[in-house]
């Protein structure tokens, strides 16, 4: 008999990605889920997710978690697509979602361009100004108000 293995109190598979994983993964992609929600139900982290990504010997999660991403995709275009006359839906929400989980633009998105500028300024001095000067003054006209201050 295998033991149970806990994490903060949840239940972590012995072997995270076993057949029926997989299938349940691909359910949750099927309905919308995130990667943070795969990550959860797997009880692993981002990091370990991605790891796995680049690892070679994880052919098998690697062509599921592709699968996985184009169903979670696919399934948020069409709620947008379904939902398109639907007065209450929230398109900037949807809109928002859609850019920041899968990287869409649109025209009223903002785009970051590389713009360079060359740019020549002169200053032309018409009078030289003694700071050193100005600033001595100032100092000793403060003095003399405190000064002025403490006699009174």
């Amino acid at each position: 008999m295998t033991k149970v293995k806990k994490r903060h109190g949840e239940i972590v598979h012995n072997s995270v990605w076993t057949p029926q994983n997989k299938k349940e993964v691909l359910e949750m992609f099927d309905r919308g889920s995130s990667i943070v929600e795969v990550c959860k139900f797997l009880g692993i982290n981002k990091s370990t997710w991605y790891r796995w990504l680049k690892d070679p010997r994880k052919g098998d999660f690697q062509e599921a978690a592709q699968m996985g991403l184009e169903a979670s995709e696919a399934y948020w275009v069409r709620m947008g697509r379904e939902n398109i006359e639907n007065k209450s839906f929230n398109t900037a929400l949807y809109s928002f979602m859609m850019v920041n989980k899968f990287n869409y633009r649109s025209a009223y998105s903002k785009q970051e361009k590389d713009i360079t500028e060359n740019k020549k300024t002169i200053v032309e001095v018409k009078k030289s100004v003694d700071v050193d000067k100005i600033m001595s003054k100032l100092i000793s006209e403060d003095a003399d108000k405190d000064e002025k201050r403490v006699i009174n």
